[in-house]
């Protein structure tokens, strides 16, 4: 009888031991993954990749990149394909350190002539430059200017 005991609570000792260690390695995946997001080329590169010459979201075509993205990097290139929201952005500095002089450059490389867009990868990875596009698409909304944007943005995000 004692033996069995023995057995059970080691048993116990071993499951306890087995599901520690998967939640440890669980959390560890979770966290350098996270890291390597964080800290990848793609998020910290001054200058992002092109897409190939599309027509705007307006007629339907979104690059791979950004159909591949979350709902709401889906709707910061939405807001960014809009030409009269074009100010707007200009206005509003980028403040996660990619090296756009504005929020526009992290979604839009190159508006042409022809109404073809050339769209900038920087936005499908930076969740920081998403949220300021969703901020100031709220501020736009609400019938802020450029000029106002522009503060708001260097308020609430500048002093992160």
């Amino acid at each position: 009888m004692p033996e069995d005991k023995q057995t059970s609570l080691f048993k116990t000792f071993i499951g306890i031991f087995l599901v520690s260690a998967g939640l440890i390695i669980l959390v560890w995946v979770a966290v350098t993954e996270y890291d390597d997001y964080s800290t990848s080329k793609e998020n910290t590169e001054p200058i992002s990749r092109q897409s190939q010459d599309i027509k705007p979201f307006a007629e339907g075509v979104f690059p791979e990149f950004i159909r591949e993205t979350t709902l709401d990097t889906r709707k910061a290139y939405r807001f960014a394909s809009n030409e009269k929201n074009q100010p707007s952005l200009e206005a509003a500095t980028c403040y996660c350190a990619c090296g756009h002089k504005s929020l526009l450059g992290c979604f839009i490389s190159e508006r042409k002539s022809d109404g073809k867009i050339v769209y900038a990868e920087h936005g499908a990875g930076c969740r920081l430059c998403v949220d300021e596009v969703l901020s100031v698409k709220k501020w736009v909304s609400e019938g802020k200017n450029a000029e106002e944007i522009g503060e708001l943005i260097d308020q609430e995000y500048g002093r992160r």
